[in-house]
């Protein structure tokens, strides 16, 4: 009986998350919004954001990754978001970092996290039962 109500217990929680990987990558600004050059050492770096995630099947909400600088040099960057086993999809935008100001958001990319298959069951026994007449 205490091995059912742990069983049931452990189907009322919530699934559990995974760290998952999401690689941003992108072209720099050659120019500020007027159109005038932007040269690429003005550039002294970029704040990446998860914007939102949408669980496979669920409702859009907030996003828990933590914000990424990084310096004026990169044309990328990794962000670590905690998905949870079902999937999701995650979206993502970056901003321009200068001395003087920074740029708008980007237009959001997202990516698509896919569920996470359960294990196989394991120590799997097969009962031989032979019935005489």
């Amino acid at each position: 009986m205490k091995k059912i109500v742990a069983l049931l217990l452990n189907l009322l929680v919530a699934p559990a998350a995974f760290a998952a990987s999401a690689t941003i990558s992108f072209v720099p600004p050659t120019t500020y919004t007027n159109g005038s050059p932007l040269p690429a050492a003005s550039i002294t770096g970029y704040d990446l954001r998860c914007t939102g995630f949408t669980p496979t099947g669920g409702t859009a909400g907030a996003c828990d990754a933590p914000p990424l600088s990084i310096p004026g040099t990169a044309k990328g960057g990794e962000m670590i978001v905690a998905v949870p086993v079902e999937g999701g999809e995650a979206c993502f935008t970056a901003t321009t970092k200068t001395a003087l100001s920074d740029s708008a958001p980007s237009v959001p990319s997202c990516k698509v996290f896919p569920s996470i298959p359960p294990a196989a069951p394991t120590n799997l026994k097969i009962i031989f039962v032979i019935f005489h007449p």
